[in-house]
């Protein structure tokens, strides 16, 4: 058995500890919330067309998508017409769900950039899916370099966050 802890090195590797990685995945984001790139990053995203028109853009595509089947169920057209006529709407409805999802993330953030400190005095009350939200709508990923042999204490210097915005 590997020796255990929030922080250690057991089995030739040096792990970090889900709690930890947690305080720092918070912070970073947080840090981020502040930051003039993400201000000048969501400045862009202004320009994006609004949720309800892409949700009407879903909607039709869907529609489109089951009247076909329709017409393929009742024998109106052939499967090499469904085939063909399906790709191009599965296609957009793609894009357009891409685009919803990245205005949510948006949204995510209202009222929360520029403002950090103050959520972070309420981010403990607040819902886990409120926090999930903020952090994906900021954070794409973390890469976690390698660890240095015999250090066996957080190193932040290992963690590099990927932003999405």
């Amino acid at each position: 058995m590997c020796a255990t802890g929030p922080n250690f090195s057991g089995c030739g590797r040096t792990y970090i500890g889900a709690d930890t990685l947690e305080l720092f995945v918070v912070e970073a984001v947080l840090h981020r919330l502040d930051s003039p790139e993400l201000a000048a990053a969501l400045a862009g995203a202004s320009d994006d067309p609004d949720a309800e028109r892409v949700q009407a853009d879903i909607d039709q595509d869907q529609a489109q998508l089951d009247e076909l089947a329709h017409a393929y169920g009742e024998r109106m057209i052939g499967l090499s017409e469904w085939l063909g006529a399906r790709k191009p709407i599965e296609e957009r409805l793609t894009t357009a769900k891409r685009k919803l999802a990245r205005l949510g993330r948006v949204s995510a953030l209202d009222g929360h950039v520029g403002s950090a400190s103050a959520l972070r005095e309420r981010w403990a009350d607040l819902p886990l899916t409120k926090q999930r939200a903020i952090v994906a709508a900021v954070l794409d990923h973390i890469v976690v370099g390698p660890g240095r042999r015999g250090y066996n204490r957080f190193d932040p210097d290992r963690l590099r966050p990927v932003w999405r915005v």
